[in-house]
């Protein structure tokens, strides 16, 4: 367990690796979890959104991807979290699963694999690596969404 009660905005960055199977990726699930992200079979990168009580899809295969940088910032203020592939934002604003969580307790990484017949479960799909826990934004995070070579926060 990782405990962060003083710390309401976290970051939270690993570098992912989905041989095949699927993944689910899930934030305090002991306590009914604040944030899930996930992949189908097919290896297409979803976020669950708890206000609209549904999976958003992000459209982005990460099956077919070597290795995949994915960085997620968790707002236990609002209750809302970012999801970012390889620096940019694909999912913002969502709501929390369970908006009762105050701050960061727990970090789960689960995987079902499964052949490409989906026959026979293997047992090597997922692999992580670089994961880092904080508060500070991570330096892979686009902050020039328009390209006109300043931050896109500071103007500079």
């Amino acid at each position: 367990y990782i405990g962060s009660h003083y710390f309401k905005d976290i970051w939270i960055s690993l570098d992912l690796l989905l041989e095949q199977g699927k993944f689910d990726f899930i934030i305090d699930e002991s306590l009914g979890k604040s944030v899930s992200i996930s992949s189908d079979d097919g290896g297409i990168l979803k976020g669950y959104d708890g206000d609209a009580d549904e999976w958003i899809s992000t459209e982005i295969d990460i099956l077919s991807a070597a290795t995949t940088s994915v960085s997620l910032f968790v707002d236990y203020k609002s209750k809302t979290w970012d999801l970012y592939i390889e620096g940019k934002v694909v999912l913002e604003g969502l709501g929390f699963q369970n908006d009762t969580i105050e701050d960061l307790s727990q970090v789960s990484l689960y995987s079902e694999g499964r052949t490409p017949d989906q026959q026979t479960k293997t047992s090597t799909d997922v692999k992580i690596d670089n994961v880092s826990i904080g508060t500070s934004m991570p330096d892979s995070i686009d902050t020039d969404s328009d390209d006109d070579g300043l931050n896109d926060e500071t103007g500079r």
